[in-house]
């Protein structure tokens, strides 16, 4: 029986309206996508299915200066708990349009050869504390990110099996790794740097297959 792995990637992160400049933050998030009869595979159109998978998105933001908000590195990483398999997903997702303490809209798009996915979602910002370091101020920040998008021919964890269709997404801030993170950003020197140690948390008790990196086409 073949199984529907579903789904995709998305989107996280920030914005800053603070009185701390000249660093970036990295947020990360954690969430789900899922198909409820939505999707088909595009070998097999008898049926719509339904499936979800889960994810963490990380994305380091500017926060100073005529471009504060901006995504300066991000990636992804999606899998199935059950089925243990998992993803990296690198340089997927922008903001547009952004506003450092308001409403903050994310958008992530992945490609292979075969196909594509791509998700928008949105988020309002609110005070929060992103750091364990004791001298660290709170900062607008979206905890919590909903929205939708859809796959085209696209597969997450199987070459073989590719579906298309809409599904939704919701997101939240992850504040163990959000703020473990900003506290030894010294650590930290890029957000490959966090998927590694995310990675490594999540495969720990062993059994994970890792599919090659999907790099996204310029």
């Amino acid at each position: 029986m073949r199984r529907l792995l579903v789904l995709s990637a998305l989107l996280a992160a920030f914005a800053w309206c603070q009185t701390s400049y000249g660093m970036a933050r990295i947020l990360i998030y954690k969430g789900t996508i899922k198909a409820s009869k939505t999707i088909f595979d595009v070998n097999d159109t008898n049926n719509l299915l339904s499936g979800s998978i889960q994810g963490y998105w990380m994305v380091d933001v500017l926060d100073s200066g005529d471009f504060k908000g901006a995504v300066l590195d991000s990636t992804a990483i999606v899998y199935d708990a059950k089925e243990k398999y998992y993803k990296v997903i690198p340089d997927s997702i922008n903001i547009d349009p952004y506003d450092p303490c308001k409403v903050v809209m994310l958008a992530f798009t992945a490609t292979d050869p075969e196909g594509e996915t791509s998700f928008d979602v949105v988020g309002k910002g609110k005070l929060t504390k992103y750091s364990d370091d004791p001298a660290a101020e709170k900062d607008f920040v979206p905890t919590s990110l909903k929205g939708a998008g859809g796959l085209h021919i696209y597969d997450f964890f199987d070459p073989a099996f590719t579906c298309s269709g809409p599904v939704t997404a919701s997101l939240k801030l992850d504040p163990k790794w959000t703020r473990h993170v900003n506290a030894n950003i010294g650590d930290y020197a890029n957000v490959d740097a966090v998927a590694d140690d995310i990675v490594t948390e999540l495969t720990a008790k062993g059994g994970w297959t890792n599919w090659p990196d999907l790099t996204p086409e310029p």
